[in-house]
């Protein structure tokens, strides 16, 4: 969380007794919900929950509407965007439509690290800065800037989508989302931390062992979780364990994001914690926002809180049932505008309407990142969704698996295995993925006793060396 983010507080909350950490947390909840919840989130949160009921066309005409005012205030206020536009000869009134979005160039990820102040708002002053931050797939750390809006309005999509859950704030909820929220070094329970202010029970990702998978569980109970916000690899790994324990944990709904969510995994969660699993992306920017409903039929765009394009190699709109690569414009965030932002996340559009009835464009999937695309040796590049049904007809006998291809393109099938996977399961899913990659790719299985996540605590379930990267 950032109350311990800098380098001296995390020191002193590190070496604090538990209570003294659950006191810190908690006053930093009691500043977030100021902050961020008071009543200009009732608010906005009873204008949006209206808004996911328009038409597209109603909504389309409030999309226009954001978009003509962010152009008009990058044009005014932000000096990096001033210049991107002269130097294309645009202005405000070149930008009219959502379609005329196209006349604009992409922002990436390096032009946040080659500008970072020239995108900063000269309307903002030092007081209205919230800070965040993200690596992306740059590995760089690079600095983002929100104003109050934005941070209230993120959480009115976020909080709109746990009420379509029958989930409502105040009710406990339990995240284990990869905070270091207790020190690396602690070897005992608690691994968890309580924020009083928001109700909610943070868990470490990183201290979930086999040793201490009982403790886990039991805090989870204990809390009177109703609800569950987790990555996905981290989750389903906390429900096989609970099916191995022969225990539940019944709750509401159950909320993944920042990783692919596969079909076992959501099976997996559904049956542990007995309730819908409800899949989201987003990202740090805070310039788009995805939600399932009920239906679960796929992705809700939330086009009130931004705009996505997905688009081919040759930057031109995909059709729905292809693959495209996710371009956002964020409406809210006037501190740091994105325009454009290039993301390396894929999606595909839906080719039938959800049932639900809301108005937003609804994505059938997020595939992954372009570092999650599989390179062959006959030079085609494939989506790891294809591996998703090979993995599946063997997952009862795995742990964990991962597949990672090197910069040779071979690649390698990471396994940690029940007692039950043999050779004869390690040759099939060798054979079955050949058949996809083609037989110039290496492909080979390892045994692991674990695969570990990265450092913010998630899981990639697909690395990849050799795939496209045009950012």
């Amino acid at each position: 969380m950032a109350v311990i983010n800098s380098n001296i507080s995390k020191r002193i909350y590190d070496r604090s007794p538990v209570f003294v950490q659950n006191l810190a947390v908690s006053l930093y909840g009691y500043h977030l919900r100021r902050r961020e919840f008071g009543p200009d989130f009732e608010r906005f949160l009873e204008e949006f929950e209206a808004q996911q009921w328009l038409s597209a066309t109603d909504l389309e005409v409030l999309q226009v509407e954001r978009l003509r005012f962010i152009i008009k205030h990058a044009w005014n206020q932000v000096p990096w965007y001033r210049q991107l536009f002269e130097n294309r000869g645009l202005n405000p009134n070149s930008i009219g439509t959502l379609d005329d979005l196209q006349k604009l160039p992409f922002t990436t990820s390096q032009d946040i690290l080659d500008n970072n102040s020239l995108m900063v708002s000269k309307a903002a002053t030092r007081a209205d800065l919230i800070v965040g931050h993200t690596s992306g797939t740059t590995g760089k750390a690079r600095n983002i800037f929100y104003d109050r809006q934005v941070c209230v309005l993120k959480n009115v999509v976020e909080w709109r989508m746990r009420r379509t859950a029958g989930i409502s704030l105040g009710d406990p909820v339990a995240h284990m989302v990869g905070r270091q929220i207790v020190p690396i070094d602690q070897g005992r329970p608690p691994f968890w931390r309580f924020n009083r202010a928001l109700n909610s029970i943070y868990l470490s990702n990183f201290h979930f062992t086999k040793e201490w998978q009982g403790a886990y569980i039991n805090a989870i109970r204990d809390f009177g979780t109703v609800a569950f916000d987790g990555y996905p690899a981290t989750l389903s790994m906390l429900a096989r364990a609970m099916d191995e324990l022969g225990q539940t944990v019944p709750l509401r709904a159950a909320f993944v994001s920042s990783e692919v969510l596969l079909p076992w995994q959501r099976d997996s969660i559904a049956s542990a914690f007995q309730c819908p699993v409800f899949d989201y992306y987003g990202m740090a920017e805070r310039a788009v926002f995805a939600t399932e409903c009920e239906f679960h039929s796929g992705l809700h765009v939330n086009s009130d809180f931004g705009h996505v394009e997905l688009l081919d190699k040759e930057d031109s709109p995909v059709p729905p049932g292809v693959p495209g690569r996710i371009v956002v414009t964020g409406w809210y965030n006037t501190t740091m505008p994105f325009i454009r932002y290039k993301t390396n996340d894929w999606a595909t559009w839906a080719t039938t309407p959800c049932p639900c009835g809301r108005g937003f464009p609804l994505l059938k999937s997020v595939e992954g990142r372009l570092e999650d695309m599989l390179a062959t040796s006959d030079g085609r590049f494939l989506e790891a969704s294809f591996a998703y049904p090979i993995f599946e007809a063997v997952q009862a006998k795995l742990l964990q698996s991962q597949i990672y291809q090197d910069a040779s393109k071979a690649i390698v099938l990471r396994v940690v295995p029940h007692a039950e996977f043999g050779d004869d399961d390690a040759r099939w899913l060798v054979r079955e993925i050949k058949r996809y990659v083609g037989h110039l790719t290496p492909v080979n299985v390892e045994f692991h006793d674990q695969i570990s996540c990265s450092q913010s605590g998630k899981f990639r379930w697909v690395i990849s060396d050799a795939s496209p990267n045009d950012s």
